[in-house]
């Protein structure tokens, strides 16, 4: 080989050895996941009941989930995605917990979603980073038998005495008849 290859090959190796580090880091599997992903929005409530949904967090450790911050994100983020603030969504609480060992964002409110659609923006923070999540919220309406349910229940409330009370003409009692000795 002649010196002019050797000084090419050389130079590459150089160059090899200064980013085997970076491609190292890069591409070796970590201990800890640099991402997470978000499953989809689960609703488990239905229209006009206190809402409740959740959603599935992949890729992270269970045993962190106190490390694992959800909130709705800013206002600043919900306009520049077009997405209202309604106050419906403001009163939403975020919580990160565990079902059954699998890590989740429980979603919930005191109060009932009356708006049978909503988007939502979330913000999920962690120590090694944070991911922002945009998610169209379908609310399911009642089913026959709820409302069903409900109609009866309405019906079946107790009822004051006073709408117990009969108005209306009735026959006077009458003495009874005297017995006859037709016998």
């Amino acid at each position: 080989m002649n010196l002019k290859a050797l000084n090419v090959w050389g130079q590459i190796a150089t160059r090899l050895a200064k980013l085997t580090p970076i491609l190292v880091l890069l591409l070796a599997p970590s201990s800890s996941v640099l991402a997470i992903n978000l499953g989809d929005l689960n609703i488990i409530s239905g229209k006009f009941t206190p809402f409740i949904a959740t959603i599935q967090v992949e890729d992270y450790d269970p045993a962190k989930i106190d490390q694992l911050q959800v909130s709705l994100a800013s206002p600043e983020i919900h306009r520049r995605l077009g997405i209202p603030l309604t106050a419906e969504i403001k009163k939403l609480k975020f919580s990160a917990q565990l079902s059954a060992g699998v890590p989740i964002i429980k979603i919930s409110s005191a109060d009932a979603m009356r708006q049978a659609e909503h988007m939502l923006a979330l913000d999920v923070r962690w120590p090694q980073g944070k991911v922002m999540m945009m998610y169209d919220m379908k609310i399911p309406q009642p089913s026959a038998e709820w409302v069903a349910y409900q109609a009866q229940r309405s019906s079946a409330e107790p009822v004051s005495q006073d709408s117990q009370i009969q108005t209306g003409k009735h026959a006077a009692p009458q003495a009874p008849e005297p017995a006859s000795n037709d016998l």
